[in-house]
């Protein structure tokens, strides 16, 4: 979709210290937003209705490219008791915006995330009571202005205690050379799995059905000098998208389109989560 104009300035991370190197051209820095909103899912899989999340906070080209793309989506159905039945769920997409011709901006959705977080017998959603003392920054990092994001995948014990930990993503909030921008996602990426080692995830009553030996959390860990920074959500935020890492042991698949960069700091989220919906259909259809 071709829009948007007059935004390419913010294509420059104000994270970036004055003094660090410039990047290589190649640098992938993309200008992205999260958009959250509600889906009705009928019992045939189809999108019944979507309501998005601070709608009037979006550009109207965005808001217009989420709903066009979502009511063409198609879930694989919710069954209960032999029978499929309608569902409600929270969704996450990444929409970037990527320059386009005559001063205008083209806008793609990337990615998809769907919550199946459990609810208790009144309706409220279940949070976690995991036990997550934040990293240290690395005094190192600090000092030449890095920022970014760490998104671990933790390998959890019935008894709630990290066994395995892994970086699958490290995603910057500012620029420097190829090999500053390794140096800085490593180090961000030990020093948060250091924290993670002594983190505790106690076993909820809905997880203590899923008969497995383990479970897996994808948890995010933000390191921001500039706390005042807005978050993505339903607003561009410039970033520059690290790889994305296979985790080395076996989880649940996810649904198509699914990405860690979707998740909000500081959640803890079950991955290949059973009671999230599945899709079937294209991401982007």
């Amino acid at each position: 979709m071709d829009i948007i104009k007059g935004i390419a300035v913010a294509l420059v991370l104000a994270a970036a210290p004055a003094h660090a190197a410039k990047p290589s051209a190649d640098v992938p820095v993309e200008m992205g937003m999260r958009v959250e909103g509600t889906l009705a899912i009928g019992d045939d899989g189809r999108i019944t209705a979507l309501e998005i999340d601070k709608q009037d906070m979006l550009p109207e080209a965005v808001a217009t490219l989420v709903r066009d793309t979502v009511k063409n989506w198609e879930f694989e159905p919710n069954v209960r008791d032999g029978a499929p039945v309608p569902m409600d769920a929270r969704m996450t997409v990444r929409v970037v915006a990527q320059p386009g011709a005559n001063d205008t901006f083209n806008v793609r959705l990337i990615s998809a995330h769907f919550d199946g977080a459990p609810k208790d017998a009144s309706g409220r959603e279940i949070k976690s009571q995991a036990h997550t003392p934040p990293p240290r920054y690395p005094a190192e990092v600090f000092r030449v202005g890095g920022q970014g994001t760490v998104y671990l995948a933790l390998k959890v014990d019935r008894e709630g205690r990290v066994v395995d930990q892994f970086a699958e993503q490290v995603n910057l909030r500012s620029t420097g050379t190829a090999a500053q921008m390794d140096l800085t996602r490593r180090r961000l990426g030990k020093a948060s799995l250091d924290a993670a080692r002594k983190w505790r995830f106690p076993l909820s009553a809905e997880d203590a059905s899923l008969e497995a030996p383990f479970r897996t959390y994808r948890v995010p860990v933000s390191f921001a000098i500039d706390t005042a920074m807005p978050d993505d959500l339903a607003q561009w935020r410039a970033y520059i998208p690290g790889p994305r890492n296979a985790i080395p042991w076996s989880t649940r698949p996810e649904s198509a389109g699914f990405s860690p960069d979707l998740l909000t700091d500081g959640s803890a989220t079950l991955a290949g989560d059973p009671n999230a919906p599945r899709l079937r259909t294209p991401l982007g259809i």
